[in-house]
């Protein structure tokens, strides 16, 4: 609206910066005034919008990001129901946005409580943040041209407005009829919403949001002009006037873009919703390496922060960590799990006797979640009683055999009787021997396997300089 009129800046919100030891400190906001002489304004219901301007340090971006999704878990577990957005201000450097909106002071008061606890470990932003300042807005919807609630647009130019405090008056009765007159065809490129600052900055000030889909939403929509537009509807010498008394009223003007980063928000469960499942080879994080009529190999990484959808296993299960995490589980329609550790070859062999279970986890540690599955879809029609080495761990389906190497070791020789896989855990220069002495090696990585449906008798040994980890998963 106004912001086309002047040329375009870089925005700054000029707020006092300050680093704060919790999530979010609240400013006291009984009684406020806009400025001397200024009368509080009453707040109605749900009109209160929340912004956290996060300056990142130098070359700590990515350390802020992966720290920003651990600390929506920590919301997470805390029972938030406030929705945040996050946006990245790309008409600048190293800064992020955090908002909230539709709030009332009361809620305001019980997030406080919320969150006034410590934090997680690992899920505080705060060593990678170089400033910060929090704000607090009033919406004014008899301003605005937007619906009743917000949806965050992939894009967002945001103006401020710094008044002088003479002329408020002059600049809201100002801002009706520029909106009175656009609602007659002033083509706009969509929903803006005008907020007024209640504390958290210099004021008097207004900030407007205008959604963007993309740069190419600049671009004006028509040739028409919002002086034009104003002389349509007040005449020339009167929409003139308008708009001049608008400018007048505007001591400082500030734009910039910021862009949606939706992976970086949180949008908390709402206890009515539904929670749908997909088969765990559908579920977007579970990576299918192989698939034949008795296995399905699956490796299933999760970023610091990041969580599964809800996913289904139907079948027994045999595999090992590739990577140490921690994680937390929770089951289709039951409380998240506390979280537990898992350890680099730690082994495991899960049976589903008891029928399908679907859950989703959540990587709420500091490091990648990396975890190498087996799926047993069906073992042979008679099992075997013959363990081929010591087992390591056993369901219905399968045998788990767990080799660690010193360098220069050679294990047992050891006869496979059933279709195996064979993965490597470490990094691992590997030798196989086979029992007429014939051998093959191989220089393998974490995550490398093969499949074997072939009665096999063999010896591993480690020819590297430092211990390597083999594991065999055989069927029954």
């Amino acid at each position: 609206m106004v912001s086309t009129l002047g040329a375009i800046q870089e925005l700054e919100f000029r707020q006092k910066l300050v680093r704060r030891d919790i999530v979010r400190v609240r400013a006291l906001v009984g009684g406020l005034c806009l400025a001397a002489g200024i009368a509080a304004f009453a707040q109605g219901s749900g009109e209160v919008a929340y912004f956290h301007l996060n300056r990142v340090k130098p070359g700590m971006t990515a350390q802020y990001e992966a720290t920003r999704k651990r600390h929506w878990l920590w919301h997470k577990r805390l029972g938030d129901t406030w929705s945040f957005q996050v946006w990245q201000v790309v008409s600048g450097t190293g800064a992020y946005i955090v908002s909230s909106f539709g709030h009332t002071w009361k809620e305001v008061d019980e997030s406080d409580k919320l969150v006034a606890g410590d934090e997680d470990p690992g899920a505080n932003v705060d060593p990678y943040i170089a400033s910060e300042s929090e704000s607090y807005y009033r919406y004014l919807p008899d301003l605005s041209l937007a619906p009743q609630t917000f949806s965050p647009a992939p894009m967002l130019s945001v103006t401020r407005f710094v008044l002088k405090p003479e002329e408020i008056s002059t600049f809201q009765y100002g801002l009706k009829k520029i909106k009175d007159a656009m609602k007659s065809g002033y083509p706009l490129a969509g929903p803006m919403r005008w907020y007024q600052l209640a504390t958290g900055g210099e004021g008097p000030q207004f900030l407007l949001l205008s959604d963007r889909a993309n740069w190419a939403d600049y671009e004006p929509r028509s040739p028409k002009t919002l002086d034009a537009t104003m002389e349509e509807a007040y005449g020339k010498e009167q929409g003139a006037a308008i708009l001049r008394a608008v400018r007048g009223a505007v001591r400082s003007e500030y734009v910039e873009t910021w862009k949606y980063r939706s992976d970086l928000s949180f949008v908390p469960a709402t206890s009515g919703s539904a929670q749908t499942a997909v088969p765990v080879d559908e579920e977007p994080h579970h990576h299918v390496l192989l698939k034949n009529d008795f296995v399905e190999v699956i490796r299933a990484t999760l970023q610091p922060g990041e969580s599964t959808l809800f996913h289904t296993h139907a079948h027994d299960i045999a595999g090992f960590s590739l990577a140490a995490s921690t994680t937390t589980e929770q089951l289709l329609g039951k409380p998240e799990q506390p979280a537990s550790t898992s350890r680099i070859g730690e082994v495991y062999a899960e049976s589903l006797s008891n029928g399908p279970y679907t859950h989703k986890v959540w990587n709420v540690g500091n490091g990648l979640m990396d975890e190498f599955a087996v799926v047993l879809l069906q073992g042979p029609t008679q099992p075997s009683t013959h363990a081929a080495a010591p087992v390591a761990a056993e369901n219905a389906s399968a045998r788990v055999y767990n080799w660690v190497l010193a360098p220069g070791t050679v294990a047992a020789m050891h006869t496979h009787q059933r279709p195996y896989l064979i993965v490597a855990v470490t990094p691992l220069h590997l030798k196989l021997i086979s029992r007429d002495g014939q051998s093959l090696s191989e220089a393998v990585k974490p995550g490398d396997f093969h499949w074997v449906n072939a009665k096999v008798t063999h010896a591993l040994a480690n020819e590297g300089t430092a211990e390597g980890q083999i594991v065999e998963i055989e069927m029954k």
